[in-house]
């Protein structure tokens, strides 16, 4: 056979099969798959009644904690009511809100109950700042504020906060913020409030006074609720320690 013919018919077949390889051929190569997965924590706000030394009662989650006053409350009389709060999830809370509202029973007694004072507890320890009668930070708490002024109705001069200055000293949705002051770097706290598996506490004083009472309140019950909301939202508020 001529080597021109044998040549050219070698060059031709492997031509076509370059040609077949085209579309399939490549590198050796591997293929793997990574997975990015996030879970979120978890925020569980209970409550318990108790005395400074903890909590005594039951924890209540997702019901209401019933607190039960004197049977027998007389004028000049006082009674004080600690409320713990426990964080019982894994995220921790900057804040802690509480809203006074939600009054029931003659009207009277709105005008003839006093807070007296209002201590905290929180990063392990009872604050000595009377959140009623103190200062914070050299400036007077917006509850004092309450108590000695007249703000557009929200409260009288008289020097003294009374249950309904309490429950009407609303201007936003809370009326109290709670926070680690001490911990505030520009305008927002660094430590929590209520860290994960953690606890804080308040304890209220509050007073009957026998100047305010009449003869029609004896012998009946009233009552308010607190409302509670841990977060890490930074909500304006108008009393409380700000």
């Amino acid at each position: 056979m001529n080597k021109k013919i044998v040549f050219a018919s070698i060059f031709v077949i492997g031509m076509l099969a370059l040609a077949m390889g085209i579309g399939t051929y490549s590198y050796f190569s591997d293929t793997e798959t990574a997975k990015i997965s996030f879970t979120t924590g978890k925020m569980n706000l209970q409550l318990a009644t108790g005395t400074r030394s903890g909590a005594t009662g039951g924890w209540k989650d997702a019901t209401p904690l019933e607190i039960t006053g004197p049977s027998n409350w007389g004028d000049e009389e006082e009674y004080k009511v600690v409320i713990w709060f426990k964080n019982a999830e894994s995220l921790g809370a900057k804040f802690l809100y509480r809203e006074y509202w939600g009054f029931e029973g003659n009207a009277g007694f709105i005008d003839a109950v006093q807070l007296v004072s209002v201590y905290e507890y929180y990063d392990g320890t009872w604050d000595t700042t009377d959140w009623v009668n103190g200062s914070t930070d050299g400036t007077i708490s917006p509850w004092g504020w309450v108590r000695t002024n007249d703000n557009d109705g929200y409260g009288d001069e008289d020097n003294y906060l009374m249950l309904w200055e309490l429950l009407n000293m609303k201007t936003t949705t809370y009326d109290e913020k709670c926070y680690n002051y001490a911990s505030v770097v520009g305008s927002l706290p660094t430590k929590d409030y209520l860290p994960p598996g953690g606890f804080a506490a308040v304890e209220y004083t509050f007073k009957l006074r026998g100047d305010k009472t009449t003869t029609a309140l004896q012998g009946l019950t009233f009552s308010f609720k607190i409302n509670c909301h841990m977060t890490n939202e930074n909500i304006a508020t108008y009393a409380g320690p700000v």
